[in-house]
This record gives structure tokens, C-alpha cells and sequence, in this order.
């Protein structure tokens, strides 16, 4: 058997689980698929865990539904629950449901086909789990609407968990159990490697076709200082440079290339000054393109559909990051295009994107229409510069911002406008009203980003290297422009 290369990263893979945590037979076999789990440095995620009191248990549930890797417990009573029915529409609706790993584990022997009578009957009788689901799903609660979730329960079934109900597949209580639920790991481990390393290879290899040109356009540093710098032969032309920028360090990538384009500097502003605009622009986008590199291949393995889905339906996101600017490499990660920094000439730091500038936004709950007022005019001051004028409804400032967003995703090819937003904020603005209408109005063109300095226990920074460090590095690079 052909071996995996291993991924070299800080991150454990992650597993979730969706099960019944009620039941002790459940968690005496959670205990075991998460012993065997750490064993082959796999981290298992379930509610008891990481989801303590206090913490939005919807969110967790999202987090879980949306993660690369769920396995599920299947027995009858994980049928007579609001929330795991919820995980399993959930999980089973997302249209990247082919791209991610979903195991279900019959947890007893009584989990079979007939089980399916016995979940229909308990959903009839119950009308409080029904509106429970409803109210977890965002349906109404009515009977016709009753009836349409049943059948997305049956289609979940049928998708998800029929496959696995047949004689061959051993309960969790039989006697091999043991050997199975280690087998199963082992693969999933193997498995994920590989997944995990092609997509790390397809990423550099990108990287690499996006420097090669740059450098071949002749308006970087010449190849000769390249290939003093890189220690490299002269037969190492500017493909061979690309990849050996590609696999180092972006830190010792970007203060290579910055030493170089300070030597180059010199001559292009005493010999061929109009070039040094380009040039400069060029060093950027190489700069851009180094720094993806930095994000961690397990942590984007992990976050990459999660992250796309909200994207496209303009979900905000709340993320961990040390420092907030580092925003923009998660953003052209995402899209794959360089990561595009400017400086703040006055505190010589690198920007960050638009930014709502009052954290402690407080909002008038009393006058009717005030929150969508104070909101849009928020927004329309960060993308326009200047307030909204006077004469002009919510609805058409929303317009406004909306043609201003879809501007910028044009003009920046195809990428939205991202607004930052402080954690107090966030939490309060996702209870509006006007936020889910401009939330789903802006939907592909602008997004709010939360990032959290004390992340929920599942989650890690991205980063592999010290993102302060890169980001100074970054703004050096930068400075060099108005020098």
C-alpha cells in the first residue's frame, strides 16, 4: 500500500459527532471512537465537550452540519430529537455534501430499516418537537409545513442513513465492534491525508504559475540577484525561482524579496524611474501570493466549505485571528488571487479592510425604522466617505450600498467588500432585523467578519507563522513606496 505523505501543520485533523448525548450507552461509545480518534491524531468535537453552558447552541450545531467530517450515531432515539434532526437535514442538504466525509455507526443492533416506522409514528405524536424543527429550520409552523419537513427527513434518511442499515454494517454493541470502529478511523485518517495533501499541492502549484509570470514580465529585480539570494545556479530560471519562493517561509520569502527590491530600487529611480510603479505593483502581488501560504493546509481543509457557502450567501463570520488584518489572506485564500495590503502612511501599519468605526454602536430600539437608519448610514459613510443624503429612504441607501458593492467586487475581480466589526457589535447587530435584510440584500458582494481574540475551544488560528511579525514585514515592503 502506497504510504501518504504526512501534513505537516499544528492543527489536528477534526471528527464531529452527531449523536443522542442523553443516553449512556451513546457516550460510553463516544468515549471510545474518541480514545481511538486521539490515537491516530484525530480530534473529536461533540456537544458536551465544546459546546458548555452558555455557549449559542445553534451555532455549534451550524459549526457541526458544516464540518468536513461528521460521524453519526444511529439508533432510534436519535430520531426523537429536535436538534440531531436538525444536523442531519442540515448535513445532508449542502450542495458540497460530495466533498466531505459523513459516517454513520449503527450504535445498537435494533437500528434497522423497520426503525423508520417507529421515527414516523414519534414525529406524528409530537407536536413540540415539530415545531421545534420548524423553529431550528426557519419554517413556519403549520401542518403543510410540518408535512414538507418530514419529507426532508426522509430524504436525509434515505441519502444518508439507509445505506448503512443493512446486515454488513456491525453495530457499535456487536462483538467486533472494537476492530471496526478502529478500522474505520484508520482509514478516514489515511483518507483525509490524502485529501488534505493534493489540495495543499494544487494551492502551491498555483502559487507557483501566478509568481513565474511576475517574474517574467523583467520588472522585479533581475534573475541574476534572484539567484544570488536564493543560492540558486544560473540555469535556474523563473520557474525554478517561483518554486523555491513558493516553499519557503513566507517571512523569509517577503524579506528576500524585500531586500531585493530595494537594491532594485536604486537603480530603476536613477536609470528608469517610470518603471518603479510597476515594479513595486509586481512585488506586491508576489508578496500576496507568498502569503497565502501561510495558512495552515488542515486549518483551510476544515474551513474551506464552511467558509465559500457563507461567502456566496452572505452569512457573517466570526473567525479567529491574532490580529485582524491578517483578514485579507483568508479572504484571497478563499478565491485564490494574492492578498492586496496598503499602508497606513501615518502609523506605518499595514490597513485593515472597511471597518465599521464605532465598536460600540448602540442603536435606537424606539423609533421605528432608527436601527435600519443608523445602520445603513454606517455602512453607506464606510464605502461612500461621506453620509447619505438627507432626502433618501433606507431602502434606497441600501440600494446605494448595494451598486457601491458590487462595484468593488468588479473592480477587485470578482471579490466582495468585507467589513470588520468588533465582537460586542457583531453580537448585537446579528439580532437586527436590518443586519438579515442587508445580510441577505448584499448576499455575494459584502460580508461582516467577526474576529475573535478568544476563540470557542474547536477552533485555532490559521496562521502558521506569527502573524504580527508577517504583517510588519508586509508594511516594510510597502513603505517602500513612498520613500
Amino acid at each position: 500500500m502506497e504510504q501518504t505523505e504526512a501534513v505537516s501543520s499544528d492543527i489536528p485533523v477534526q471528527a464531529w459527532l452527531s449523536y443522542r448525548c442523553k443516553d449512556d450507552l451513546a457516550r460510553a461509545k463516544r468515549d471510545e471512537l474518541e480514545a481511538v480518534c486521539t490515537e491516530q491524531g484525530i480530534r473529536l468535537v461533540y456537544d458536551e465537550s465544546d459546546a458548555p453552558e452558555g455557549t449559542h447552541l445553534i451555532e455549534f450545531m451550524e459549526d457541526l452540519s458544516s464540518a468536513r467530517c461528521v460521524f453519526i450515531f444511529l439508533a432510534p432515539d436519535y430520531f426523537e430529537s429536535s436538534y440531531t434532526l436538525f444536523e442531519l437535514v442540515s448535513i445532508y442538504e449542502r450542495s458540497d455534501l460530495d466533498k466531505r466525509f459523513i459516517l454513520p455507526l449503527r450504535l445498537t443492533e435494533n437500528m434497522v430499516t423497520y426503525a423508520w416506522t417507529t421515527a414516523r409514528d414519534f414525529w406524528l405524536s409530537h407536536e413540540n418537537k415539530r415545531n421545534e424543527l420548524a423553529r431550528l429550520l426557519e419554517a413556519r409552523n403549520t401542518q403543510a409545513e410540518h408535512e414538507q419537513l418530514w419529507k426532508r427527513i426522509n430524504a436525509a434518511w434515505h441519502g444518508l442513513i439507509f445505506p448503512y442499515l443493512d446486515t454488513l454494517s456491525q453495530s457499535l454493541s456487536s462483538e467486533q465492534a472494537e476492530d471496526r470502529l478502529t478500522n474505520r478511523v484508520v482509514a478516514l485518517k489515511s483518507t483525509l491525508a490524502s485529501e488534505i495533501q493534493h489540495t495543499r499541492k494544487i494551492l502551491q502549484q498555483r502559487v507557483v504559475s501566478e509568481i513565474e509570470p511576475l517574474l517574467k514580465a523583467g520588472y522585479l529585480p533581475p534573475l541574476a540577484l534572484f539567484q544570488r539570494e536564493l543560492r540558486l545556479g544560473r540555469e535556474n530560471k523563473e520557474y525554478d525561482i517561483a518554486v523555491r519562493l513558493a516553499g519557503m517561509e513566507a517571512g523569509e520569502a517577503i524579506a528576500c524579496l524585500t531586500r531585493l527590491m530595494g537594491h532594485h530600487r536604486k537603480t530603476l529611480l536613477s536609470e528608469r524611474r517610470s518603471e518603479w510603479a510597476i515594479a513595486f505593483d509586481d512585488a506586491r502581488q508576489l508578496c500576496g501570493w507568498l502569503l497565502i501560504h501561510t495558512i495552515d493546509p488542515v486549518w483551510w481543509f476544515q474551513h474551506e466549505l464552511r467558509w465559500k457557502r457563507n461567502t456566496e450567501q452572505g452569512n457573517s463570520l466570526a473567525l479567529s485571528l491574532e490580529n485582524s488584518e491578517f483578514i485579507e489572506v483568508i479572504i484571497s485564500r478563499s478565491i485564490v488571487q494574492p492578498a492586496i495590503y496598503e499602508l497606513d502612511t501615518r502609523r506605518q501599519k499595514v490597513k485593515m479592510p472597511y471597518a465599521l468605526e464605532n465598536d460600540a454602536l448602540i442603536f435606537d430600539t424606539v423609533s421605528e425604522g432608527a436601527q435600519e437608519e443608523e445602520l445603513f448610514t454606517e455602512l453607506y459613510k464606510a464605502l461612500f466617505r461621506l453620509d447619505p443624503p438627507v432626502e433618501l429612504s433606507n431602502e434606497d441607501v441600501l440600494e446605494r450600498i448595494y451598486e457601491r458593492s458590487y462595484s468593488h467586487f468588479r473592480r477587485d475581480r470578482n471579490k466582495p467588500v468585507y467589513f470588520l466589526v468588533g465582537l460586542r457589535q457583531f453580537l448585537l447587530l446579528k439580532q437586527l432585523p436590518a443586519f438579515r435584510k442587508a445580510e441577505k440584500k448584499l448576499a455575494g458582494y459584502l460580508q461582516f467578519l467577526c474576529c475573535e481574540q478568544a476563540p470557542k475551544g474547536y477552533q485555532q488560528s490559521p496562521c502558521q507563522e506569527n502573524q504580527r511579525l508577517l504583517l510588519d514585514q508586509v508594511a516594510l515592503l510597502l513603505s517602500m513606496e513612498a520613500e
